[in-house]
């Protein structure tokens, strides 16, 4: 790959030396006759050619880019069989880890003394429940269940006997 590389840059530097002789050749010809206007006017005419032509075909590039971006439509959907694939969404007030318990994430804290609370705080020294949003300044508090139907702890309503 390198010399085939290496003959493509021999080649463009024997191409420019032998088109950089014959150009000079012509400008000592055009100055020993006086004639160098003409020779500016060829070169000039030249380039301009070359730099029209390159436009050109670069407006048909473009155009034919531009229809073939016009041509894109939707791709294809395929149906994949069998139940699709659901994700249930996270609800705001829940865990977004599971490194800590689910009741520490709640936003709201519900005033309503109707709404179940899975967890009390309970101060054992005296077996008073302590509401949760004061909090307790007693080392021997501990989080238990508290049943909503007797008040019992150690248990909720969902597995109370009475």
């Amino acid at each position: 790959m390198q010399h085939v590389q290496n003959l493509q840059e021999a080649n463009k530097k024997i191409k420019y030396a032998n088109g950089f002789g014959k150009l000079k050749k012509a400008l000592n010809f055009a100055l020993n006759n006086g004639c160098e206007q003409e020779l500016i006017n060829l070169i000039t005419c030249f380039i301009e050619q070359k730099k029209s032509a390159i436009e050109s075909i670069n407006n048909e590039n473009i155009q034919d880019i531009q229809s073939e971006q016009m041509a894109i439509v939707d791709h294809l959907v395929t149906k994949h069989r069998g139940c699709p694939a659901t994700k249930r969404l996270k609800s705001s007030s829940e865990s977004q880890s599971h490194k800590e318990p689910a009741h520490t994430y709640h936003s709201i804290t519900s005033q309503d003394h109707n709404l179940r609370m899975p967890l009390s705080v309970i101060d054992l020294s005296n077996n008073n429940t302590i509401d949760s949003n004061r909090g307790s300044s007693c080392n021997e508090s501990k989080q238990k269940y508290v049943c909503n139907i007797c008040g019992g702890t150690g248990h909720n309503a969902r597995t109370c006997k009475s």
